[in-house]
């Protein structure tokens, strides 16, 4: 990985297990991302997250922008793009719930929503519809739907206007076309910087789109064996592995 010195670069972080541990944010990895921004770089949360879904913990750190769910860029406290769900695709995910009861997150720019099996798994129809029409869909701006277990052919065909991403316990969903590289790539378009200025850091099969995208990428600790076999440089450190990437780049 040729990291040029005295290069300005654009640094992306996912968040949980690349910068954050256990719910927790180390010392060293703000101090360090607060150095990169010292020597002249941008820092950027790029993570699946909705912005109504991110822990308070995040604000530790003044990012220059966020990344998020695939749908969302937000660059110097201005929003460059954003993506967000159709209210009739927001009613076919509610049917497919209606059917299941087996739970699911609306994520939303503004809020999100955790209807989890146990709130609806034994409410009549019209409770359940009762629940529902409390949340304001509208308002939150719902970018992403994760649903808590995997959907069923016939749950995703019903869907078919949204992309998948399937766990063996969860199914995440977000507009056609929509990935975190593909965000990468626009925003690289829209501020008119090549991926070559970029650094990526991730652990985990969400993080492989923008891997892809960007060939100076980092592995903190990583959970995949895709993300490992693509990774330019591998931290195995947990709590302080960004902090040592930055140290170990010459960033700062």
């Amino acid at each position: 990985m040729n990291i040029e010195q005295g290069r300005k670069y654009y640094l992306f972080f996912d968040l949980d297990e690349t910068l954050m541990f256990d719910g927790v944010i180390s010392q060293e990895n703000i101090d360090a991302l607060k150095k990169a921004q010292e020597k002249g770089h941008e820092i950027f949360l790029s993570t699946g997250r909705t912005k109504g879904f991110l822990p308070s913990e995040v604000n530790k750190i003044n990012f220059d922008g966020y990344l998020l769910a695939s749908s969302y860029i937000e660059y110097k406290n201005e929003v460059l793009f954003a993506s967000y769900l159709e209210e009739g695709t927001i009613q076919k995910c509610l049917s497919i719930l209606k059917k299941s009861r087996g739970g699911a997150n609306f994520e939303g720019e503004n809020s999100y929503f955790d209807i989890t099996e146990e709130m609806i798994k034994d409410l009549s129809e019209e409770e359940f519809d009762r629940l529902i029409s409390s949340f304001d869909f509208r308002k939150a701006k719902i970018s992403k739907v994760t649903f808590h277990y995997r959907l069923n052919p016939k749950e995703e065909a019903s869907i078919e206007e949204l992309e998948k991403v399937f766990f063996s316990y969860k199914t995440e969903c977000v507009h056609k076309g929509n990935t975190t590289g593909n965000l990468i790539k626009k925003f690289g378009s829209i501020i008119k910087v090549t991926k070559d200025n970029f650094i990526v850091f991730g652990d985990s099969e969400n993080d492989v789109s923008m891997f892809n995208v960007v060939q100076n990428n980092i592995a903190i600790c990583p959970s995949s064996k895709k993300i490992r076999n693509m990774a330019r440089l591998i931290i195995f450190k947990k709590e302080n592995g960004v902090a040592i990437a930055l140290e170990t780049l010459g960033l700062i």
